[in-house]
């Protein structure tokens, strides 16, 4: 099977594009400069022992709910085995921790999508209200309208 290959993406100085053909979107010497920059996973914060938890995680995720991403700003959806992801949910550039109170599961997609947004607050993309205090209260809801039915034979 052929490799497709595409122009590099990296901007020179000037405003040129490098357009090295290369089969990424780009050219090995950008890539490495890039990641460089990123920093390694444990720099940034993505220990062993925080994969070890995420796998952990996915398990019992998967033996609970199956394969299903709980979704982020969209509803959850069935996602095909291997995209379940570990996410941060407050994010670690916000103060957040690598253990297991801090950690949810999402598909690759919507981890992406919510980046280093805190998924406690952005819920469908807008702040989360506080529970009312009348919905804290236990027991069944009451209900001050009532229906009747009339059945004629």
């Amino acid at each position: 099977m052929a490799t497709t290959l595409k122009p590099c993406l990296e901007e020179l100085p000037g405003g040129r594009l490098c357009n090295v053909l290369s089969s990424r979107s780009r050219c090995p010497t950008h890539t490495t400069g890039r990641e460089r920059a990123r920093g390694t996973r444990q720099a940034r914060g993505y220990t062993t022992a925080w994969m070890t938890l995420v796998a952990t995680a996915i398990k019992e995720h998967v033996y609970r709910h199956g394969w299903i991403c709980p979704g982020y700003q969209r509803p959850p959806h069935r996602v095909a085995p291997g995209e379940l992801t570990g996410d941060h949910t407050l994010p670690l550039s916000q103060g957040g921790t690598s253990t297991a109170d801090n950690l949810g599961i999402l598909c690759g997609f919507c981890n992406t999508s919510k980046g280093g947004s805190n998924r406690e607050t952005q819920r469908a993309g807008r702040p989360r209200p506080d529970p009312p205090a009348a919905q804290a209260r236990s027991g069944p809801p009451t209900s001050t309208t009532h229906h009747t039915t009339t059945f004629i034979a």
